[in-house]
């Protein structure tokens, strides 16, 4: 037996693919245990897996900024440095310029904002967006052609999983090298949030919209995916990795 001592942002786009990870070294005989705040303790102890909190002066909070402040200089990554905070406050701007590029499309655009607002925050939106607060992704994935996300790893996966290409705003943590994999893989384009403007958006969406090249990388990793054993295997290979 194995302990594994687990750390990551509470978001549920992180939380919930570790969890996964977790629950697969658990059926494997190892002990997992979560260190996290206590905003997460709730949701990890149900899921049935033991939780140390740390205080907010206690969390490793500088150390973690600190490595990603390194890794952001090592991969010549700015927006690694950004803040949650600066997210929410830039939240209207990008929503509003993600209507604006979708506006003159034939298409239904639907906006989630995962908690992160009220959709009468928003104002009113250029094309008569569908916007809430929450929406079931996985069904409007499913009927998607496009994806516009922050390049968060769960809803990247779960595009690709759906074979769904994807247009990229990468805001903060790890999702400026998610939204990197989506380019360099063929699967999407991005735009940096710095950089972000109505005229590069627009083009970044037709240019995924009017290339074949896109849906059909997409649906190229989404058999990759299939083939792949998920959880289980990733458990495989951190075991062999410590073993």
């Amino acid at each position: 037996m194995i302990r594994f001592g687990v750390i990551c942002p509470e978001l549920s786009g992180h939380l919930n693919p570790m969890m996964a990870l977790a629950r697969a070294l658990q059926n494997r005989g190892h002990q997992v245990t979560f260190y996290q705040r206590s905003i997460s303790r709730t949701k990890i102890e149900t899921a049935g897996f033991p939780v140390r909190v740390f205080g907010e002066k206690e969390f490793p909070v500088e150390k973690i900024r600190s490595d990603l402040a390194t890794l952001a200089t090592l991969s010549g990554i700015k927006a690694l440095q950004f803040t949650i905070a600066r997210c929410r406050n830039r939240q209207q701007k990008m929503f509003s310029c993600i209507a604006a590029a979708c506006a003159r499309l034939d298409a239904q655009l639907v906006i989630s904002l995962g908690g992160g607002g009220k959709p009468e925050s928003l104002g009113k939106l250029a094309g008569n967006p569908i916007a809430v607060e929450f929406a079931p992704q996985l069904e409007l994935i499913r009927r998607s052609t496009l994806c516009i996300t922050h390049a968060g790893l769960n809803t990247a996966l779960e595009s690709l999983s759906h074979g769904v290409p994807m247009v990229a705003i990468p805001i903060t943590n790890d999702q400026p090298g998610v939204a990197a994999r989506i380019k360099w893989s063929g699967c999407g384009e991005f735009v940096e949030s710095k950089r972000l403007t109505l005229p590069r958006l627009r083009a970044a969406i037709q240019k995924v919209l009017s290339n074949d090249s896109y849906p059909q990388n997409a649906r190229r990793l989404q058999a990759l995916i299939q083939q792949r054993g998920g959880a289980v295997e990733a458990a495989e290979r951190v075991e062999k990795s410590v073993g």
